[in-house]
């Protein structure tokens, strides 16, 4: 006779990185993931970007259910991001982390490969070996070298021990670098990075540019005293200015007159914890008891 055992699966807290693990992830739930998405990735994103968060979102979130699945977090943002904390439901327990996903104790994990990476390397680490022949460049300066598409699946699965990789779940974006359309023949000082992927993103600047100064959007907009921002338009209000930043459809990119190349493209993954580690953890546990 057969036991089943419910098993501990985690997803990305926040993002369209939650909408994708969801979807799996919440299946034949309770638990719409669409409508949780739209929550913890655009409503949940714009308060967090104002001075003081909504009387009616805190309403809303606070009511019976929104209390018991989500949890508002300190991202250096103006307010608390609202995001994914945990459910219950018939496969097992699925808990939104924030860490590193390969080292939560998880038996699956759904894991974005910038995050995976950001999560697996301590500095940033050179991208040449893994690069790929590319259709297509765009001129992002003097200083900009020549550059081919980077798969971060690939890097990160050099990182990665106790987990094997599934193919990707959904359609995946880019982390592109970017720079003003004004952009002519003069070279970039500086390059702008996500604190969320710092050295991932400084791989890829490093991979692009030359003898270029590398510090976060964050501190970049502290330095100019604002008191708000978008990642784009930074880089598009200073033509001196590039950045790393995630691409998806490009409308964004486009609406702040920026060129960018998709240098390396994320997906989505789910991981499996490896049936050798399983072992490992089942023979550590009967030697403790014995």
């Amino acid at each position: 006779m057969s036991i089943e055992v419910d098993i501990f699966i985690g997803v990305p807290w926040k993002g369209r990185n939650f909408r994708k693990a969801a979807r799996e992830a919440l299946e034949d739930t309770f638990y719409d993931p669409e409508f949780l998405a739209e929550r913890f990735n655009g409503r949940s994103k714009a308060e967090a970007k104002s001075e003081e968060i909504s009387s009616e979102f805190l309403q809303e979130v606070s009511r019976p259910g929104w209390s018991e699945v989500g949890r508002f977090v300190d991202t250096g943002r103006k307010s608390p991001r609202f995001g994914f904390d945990q459910v219950n439901t018939k496969q097992g327990l699925v808990e939104g982390y924030r860490e590193d996903p390969f080292d939560s104790g998880y038996d699956e994990v759904f894991v974005p490969d910038d995050l995976g990476l950001e999560a697996s390397i301590q500095e940033p680490i050179e991208l040449e070996e893994y690069a790929e022949d590319s259709s297509s460049q765009v001129y992002l300066g003097e200083n900009a070298s020549d550059s081919v598409n980077i798969e971060l699946g690939e890097v990160l699965q050099d990182y990665v021990e106790d987990y094997c990789p599934e193919d990707p779940v959904d359609d995946g974006v880019s982390l592109a670098a970017m720079a003003s359309e004004e952009l002519t023949d003069q070279e970039i000082e500086t390059v702008l990075v996500s604190r969320d992927l710092e050295n991932i993103s400084k791989s890829i600047a490093d991979y692009i540019w030359e003898d270029i100064e590398i510090e976060t959007f964050q501190n970049y907009s502290d330095k100019k005293g604002l008191t708000s921002y978008d990642e784009e338009q930074l880089i598009g209000d200073s033509p001196e200015v590039a950045g790393v930043y995630i691409v998806g459809s490009g409308d964004t990119a486009e609406e702040n007159d920026l060129v960018y190349d998709r240098v390396a493209d994320t997906y989505l993954r789910k991981w499996e914890i490896s049936p050798d580690n399983s072992f490992k953890e089942l023979e550590k546990n009967n030697s403790l008891e014995a």
